[in-house]
């Protein structure tokens, strides 16, 4: 099996399942629609080197499912911060292997770098999300599916989650760090840890939840100066985790963890893995500063990481910020009916068994649209409005210590009035 992203059409014949080269780039038309004469049913990622065939008119990729997959809700559970709904959060955490394992099991129509999309979807906009730090140790391992081979072939890999770090304004990075029979890390494997950001949370009952919200304004980029601050434990983790490089690692997020993914691919490049057996994901992700664009563009072609952003239709967040950085970008239409723009940028999608077609983006066109350069025109009055990373921690321990207040009080109300009720039932039987 070939280390391609192949399925089998619901309206194309094998005979025209064709080859994708990521250095011919498919140019997008307009804000949604992506159009071309090179849109194909296969992304050879392994093979980017080499001129592939084409066949002009084909334009989607089919997913289909028959094995019943349901879209996991990364709504549910994964926002959660008190410990009394913890049982949401590990509820939420089962329902990921059984997905990934459905993805493994799948070798008829799904090939290596399909999977490797589905698995890095479920892994940015669910895992991402669950609040780690309130489970045990022996809670925090995961199977995943990895790519095991020159072949393309699948195995599934447990994982233990590490916390990286917590910043100051209470935004986790997670690190996950593969594991033997003995759940003790591997050393010297060839399975690459993986850094895991969390997205823009706008809940009041997750860690950090309105200064994720507030860093999105950052002049610099999307919670940019977070990053920068926390940067050199972030290197230390990978340092260590990679055998100072030696091994490489993969990076992924969803939308403001999408921004985080691509700094820490363009910055810690050293760290992270070129090839596309092992590639980085960037969902949803939202434009970022045109400096890191510069820092990618300098890099040599054989030291950019294997970074594929992922932008849905209708998807508001992909088409705000300065410029979109990748090595490869897919556009992504659902088949999904009546999609909101609000689920076609939380929503897991690629292992939906509605399916998708995929085309590929002309980053060089959709870095120099209008929006994009009038994004750049703006940054003094972004700057201006920019409230400041010392600020929003301020606001954001302000922001907890009335909601641990307002908790407090909302608690000791219950006491009372079970204390109440108690002597009304005492009462009654006097």
């Amino acid at each position: 099996m070939s280390d391609s992203l192949t399925t089998k059409s619901s309206t194309s014949s094998d005979a025209n399942i064709t080859s994708f080269n990521p250095s011919n780039q498919v140019s997008a038309k307009g804000d949604d629609t992506p159009t071309s004469s090179l849109a194909t049913l296969r992304f050879d990622l392994a093979n980017q080197g080499r001129k592939l065939s084409v066949s002009p008119g084909v334009n989607q990729i089919d997913i289909l499912f028959n094995e019943g997959f349901k879209v996991l809700n990364n709504k549910k559970g994964a926002y959660l911060g008190e410990k009394e709904k913890l049982f949401q959060i590990q509820k939420s955490l089962k329902k990921i292997p059984g997905a990934q394992k459905i993805i493994n099991g799948n070798n008829e129509t799904l090939e290596a770098s399909l999977k490797q999309l589905m698995t890095g979807e479920i892994l940015s906009k669910s895992l991402a999300y669950i609040n780690f730090n309130l489970l045990k140790d022996e809670e925090r391992f995961i199977e995943i599916p990895i790519c095991s081979n020159d072949q393309g072939c699948f195995r599934m890999q447990k994982f233990k989650v590490e916390t990286i770090f917590v910043s100051r304004s209470n935004i986790p990075c997670w690190g996950l760090v593969p594991v033997g029979e003995q759940k003790t890390p591997l050393i010297n494997s060839s399975t690459s840890p993986i850094v895991l950001w969390r997205g823009t949370v706008p809940n009041d009952s997750a860690p950090g939840g309105i200064a994720s919200v507030l860093i999105n304004f950052d002049d610099k980029g999307p919670a940019y100066r977070m990053f920068n601050y926390n940067k050199k434990r972030l290197a230390i983790w990978l340092y260590v985790r990679t055998q100072n490089g030696q091994n490489k690692a993969r990076t992924m997020g969803h939308s403001q963890g999408a921004a985080l993914a691509t700094y820490t691919a363009v910055e810690l490049a050293i760290y992270i893995s070129t090839d596309f057996k092992s590639p980085s994901y960037a969902w949803s992700t939202p434009g970022i500063n045109k400096e890191h664009l510069d820092r990618w563009n300098a890099l040599p072609s054989g030291e950019k990481p294997a970074l594929v952003t992922a932008i849905t239709k209708t998807d508001p967040v992909s088409k705000i910020g300065e410029c979109v950085v990748s090595k490869l970008a897919l556009f992504i239409t659902s088949y999904v009916k009546n999609l909101s723009p609000l689920s076609a940028h939380c929503s897991i999608l690629t292992p939906n068994s509605s399916g998708v077609f995929i085309t590929a983006i002309d980053l060089e066109k959709e870095n120099s649209k209008i929006a994009r350069r009038l994004w750049v025109s703006l940054k003094g009055v972004r700057a201006g409005l920019f409230l400041g990373q010392r600020n929003i921690i301020k606001i954001s321990r302000i922001y907890n210590d009335i909601a641990e207040t307002n908790k407090a009080i909302a608690s000791g109300v219950k006491a009372i009035k079970k204390r109440a009720t108690d002597v009304s039932n005492a009462l009654t039987k006097v």
